[in-house]
This record gives structure tokens, sequence and C-alpha cells, in this order.
């Protein structure tokens, strides 16, 4: 877990995260050396074995995560059981996850989902979470505004 950390190069933490072979969870907050480019590295190398992500305390920088970021992790971390993008104020709106929620057999895996101020969801996907994550004993969507009741 990495909170805050001192470090400005981006290649050193992509390439001291790499090398943790074994590593199962993996959460970053606040972050500021994290892009796109550094987190699809880290994820191409280490997602597989991911069991939970943990992203956060991005609304210093926005837009510096995006989609692209999220289509690598729908890809490459499929051992996925909780994920939480809290305070994750970017641009990115999650779609590429709906290919994980909409198929059971992953979907069935998540028993955390936390998508606090994730702005940019669609409903479809929520819905999608709704009806396929039938594991889930924890679900946190404070802060959307998506949710209605029509």
């Amino acid at each position: 877990s990495l909170y805050r950390p001192n470090i400005k190069d981006s290649n050193i933490l992509v390439e001291s995260l790499i090398k943790l072979k074994k590593l199962e969870q993996l959460s970053l907050y606040c972050v500021e050396c994290l892009s796109d480019d550094s987190l699809i590295k880290i994820i191409k190398n280490i997602g597989i074995q991911l069991c939970l992500l943990n992203l956060g305390g991005y609304m210093a920088i926005p837009n510096r995560i995006t989609d692209d970021s999220i289509r690598q992790i729908a890809k490459h971390c499929r051992n996925l059981n909780s994920i939480c993008f809290d305070l994750f104020s970017c641009s990115a709106t999650l779609d590429p996850f709906q290919s994980v929620f909409e198929k059971s057999e992953f979907a069935c895996k998540y028993e955390s989902i936390s998508l606090s101020a994730c702005r940019n969801i669609s409903p479809n996907l929520l819905s999608k979470i709704a009806v396929n994550c039938i594991n889930l004993k924890k679900l946190d969507l404070s802060g959307l505004n998506q949710l209605v009741d029509n």
C-alpha cells in the first residue's frame, strides 16, 4: 500500500512494483507520478496475480488516469475480487468494465466494489454490477449522481 509516497519518477514506481511477482493486493492512493502509462505497465506485468486493487485520491490530478488504464485493468486483472476507485475524480467512465461485469464467470468473483465519487459511470454499468455480482458483500456508490429511482 502506498499513500502519498514521495516518488517523482514513475519508472521507479513501475520497476519496483513489477518485481513483486507474488503481490496479490495493490493500493495506490495520492501517487502523484501515477499516470495511464505507468499504471498500464504495472497492470500488464502483475495484473493477473492481483485479487485486490485500490486506486484513489486523484482529486488533485484529474485526467491522468483514463479509460485506457481501465481497459487494461479489465483485460489483465481477471482474478480480482475487490476493486476500489475512491475519490477517482477523472475522465474515466469505467465503461471497459462492462465486459467484466456482464460475464458471470468474472462478476461472481467480486465481493467488494467501491466506486465512490466516480461521476462518469454509466447507469448500464451499475445495472450489470447489480445483476451479475451476486457474491458482493460490500458495495459503496457514495457520491454518484447516476443513482435515480426510475
